[in-house]
């Protein structure tokens, strides 16, 4: 009789036990996709790219993790039950305090880089400027207005055929060559002082650039290294792109 009763419970026991191993289909639906999914003890494969993943789990309950390199690890416990369509939804939403902190960095670099990139544009501008007014400044083209009046008084002064007119246009020829001379001359002048003076002005624009440039050259990219806690494994995040390095 003792000997019957055993068996009857080992048997009940058994088919509990197969009972309760039975498994089921659960749905997984993440975001973002590149979001790690750990389910107990086991990482989940999942495709790459892909928001879903189908896996199967035995009855009852059992610990879901999840985490991508920008948002902060989310734990949930979740119940299979049999009979049932199982789904788990979720999406990350809360930036990690590790990733707030590289994307201020990577704001304050980014901000230090377009100021460095204006610095050297504005300098080597104004410099640019300053030559272009030391050589020129639109004296040549006005050089070239009063020569060209010359010539056509000249001009009317040799075609000229009533005395009056020919000493009107006479004085006006020699005005205007007197005024070229004059202007020539100055801007000979101008350029002869302006030359030094933009030499001197560029040397010492290239010495300021030169520090500035080497302060804001040491500046470096904030890159991402996040610690995956769902692995052995470090990412670095880098122009856009994940760097997976293992840890020993």
């Amino acid at each position: 009789m003792k000997t019957k009763l055993f068996l009857m419970a080992f048997c009940l026991g058994c088919l509990y036990s197969l009972q309760g191993q039975k498994e089921v289909e659960l749905n997984i639906i993440v975001f973002p996709t590149n979001a790690l999914i750990k389910i107990d003890d086991q990482l989940i494969t999942k495709e790459k790219g892909s928001s879903s993943q189908t896996v199967t789990l035995s009855v009852g309950k059992h610990i879901i993790s999840l985490w991508s390199p920008s948002f902060s690890l989310v734990t949930d416990t979740i119940e299979i039950i049999e009979g049932k369509t199982n789904v788990y939804k979720k999406a990350l939403r809360e930036l990690s305090p590790e990733f707030k902190r590289h994307k201020e960095a990577l704001e304050d670099y980014q901000t230090q880089k377009v100021k460095q990139v204006s610095m050297n544009t504005a300098v080597i501008a104004g410099n640019a400027a300053l030559l272009w007014y030391l050589l020129d400044g639109t004296r040549v083209d006005k050089l070239n207005q009063i020569k060209s009046r010359a010539e056509q008084d000249k001009f009317l002064y040799e075609s000229s055929i009533i005395s009056g007119t020919i000493e009107a246009n006479r004085l006006n020829y020699e005005r205007h060559v007197k005024e070229y001379e004059k202007k020539r001359d100055n801007l000979t002048l101008f350029r002869v002082i302006g030359i030094p003076v933009f030499l001197t002005s560029s040397y010492f624009s290239y010495r300021f650039l030169k520090k500035y440039n080497r302060e804001k050259n040491e500046l470096k990219k904030p890159v991402f290294n996040p610690t995956n806690p769902l692995t052995n494994l470090d990412w670095g995040v880098e122009l856009n792109q994940f760097v997976i390095r293992y840890k020993f």
